[in-house]
């Protein structure tokens, strides 16, 4: 159930016990403070959490609480109430005190906007626009809260608040601004802050999160994995930080799931155009047939390619340095047939560049999917 549901935490606790849980890692903002209140009380079951204490997760979950808590060591926002409205430059930008991503939140060009912002929602914070360019911070802290990493990036592009596009940078007073941070809220494992420049091109603090950031992925390609780090100081062991900076950007987007998919026994995968593309293998399809292959399905190469070539299939395939023997038969079909014919008539599945191919082995029972179908819907 969701983490505000009573029944919750009995079922957290039959889960950890059922699944032999050891450790638990938040990762929604609302979550990570359910957790700490529950590590405090005691009530995990006996497993562990990485994370920071209730009272920093508290201070960190509230806005206006980070800000005051550090309005005297950093620059953040400067907060308005409703009787500044009418003397304030615009525009202003409202956002909720515990939000998280960019619900809720919305640029505010006018006194009387913002007063019929604040009537309508008297818990949104009205603070001045920060114009500039936004940074996320993937920080590690050890069990005695000393910074041990603060790797900064931009997000270059976001969607609904999330980063599908950051870029590492380098900047001291980033580096100067995590170590006061780190120095005045005591964090435990992972975490993360955020900045944006403001009109002055001054670093403004917009928020801290003692947990995992959505694209830090980025710090594992460049041989820092947080989470496994964050565990590994939790269960007693000394870690140490290599970071690569190799990997400059990174991008992310959504992925086509299809959870149903239909179960294929005999799978039948076109050589040419298919299986190999411009003389070069077709890794997405190679890599989706080797793991359908591993649940138990029969692999085939199905081809013209000895019709149609001197070269034999098999020779085409060690050519590529492609082992036969990851196939249970190579099918080499005569030019006026059509490879539904050596297809078997049950459980069925044929991938292949060809819209004919394709129908034909629909209308003879079979499924059928083109490359890029395949590749999304068995992922």
């Amino acid at each position: 159930p969701f983490w505000s549901s009573p029944a919750f935490v009995e079922d957290l606790g039959q889960l950890i016990q059922r699944q032999s849980i050891d450790i638990l890692i938040g990762a929604h903002d609302d979550v990570v403070v359910c957790l700490a209140e529950l590590a405090q009380q005691d009530k995990l079951c006996g497993a562990k959490l990485l994370g920071s204490s209730l009272r920093t997760c508290n201070i960190a979950r509230s806005k206006s609480a980070t800000y005051e808590w550090l309005a005297k060591e950093i620059r953040v926002p400067r907060l308005y109430t409703h009787d500044q409205l009418t003397q304030v430059s615009y525009p202003i930008f409202a956002k909720p005190d515990k939000g998280q991503g960019s619900r809720g939140t919305r640029l505010v060009n006018s006194s009387r906007e913002a007063a019929d912002v604040h009537r309508s929602n008297p818990d949104l914070l009205l603070m001045e626009f920060l114009p500039g360019p936004e940074y996320t911070i993937d920080c590690l802290s050890d069990l005695a809260g000393n910074l041990q990493f603060c790797s900064p990036r931009q997000r270059s592009r976001t969607s609904n608040g999330i980063s599908i596009e950051t870029s590492l940078v380098r900047d001291p007073e980033i580096d100067r601004i995590a170590n006061c941070i780190s120095k005045h809220i005591e964090f435990h494992g992972p975490w993360f802050f955020q900045l944006k420049k403001d009109s002055t091109g001054a670093y403004c603090l917009l928020e801290v999160a003692p947990r995992i950031a959505g694209s830090s992925s980025i710090q594992r390609f460049n041989g820092v994995n947080l989470p496994l780090l964050g565990v590994m100081q939790l269960l007693g062991h000394r870690v140490s930080v290599n970071f690569s900076g190799d990997i400059k950007t990174t991008t992310r987007g959504l992925a086509t799931a299809c959870p149903n998919a239909p179960k294929i026994e005999n799978l039948y995968i076109d050589l040419d155009d298919t299986l190999i593309c411009d003389d070069q293998i077709n890794w997405q399809v190679l890599a989706t047939a080797m793991r359908i292959r591993a649940q138990g399905t029969s692999t085939h190469v199905l081809t013209r390619h000895g019709a149609r070539h001197a070269e034999s299939a098999e020779s085409y395939l060690r050519r590529f340095r492609i082992p036969i023997e990851w196939f249970d038969t190579i099918i080499e079909v005569p030019e006026n047939n059509n490879k539904s014919e050596f297809m078997a008539k049950h459980g069925s599945c044929l991938i292949d560049d060809s819209f004919s191919e394709r129908a034909s082995a629909i209308a003879h029972g079979a499924i059928s999917f083109d490359i890029q179908e395949f590749i999304e819907i068995y992922r």
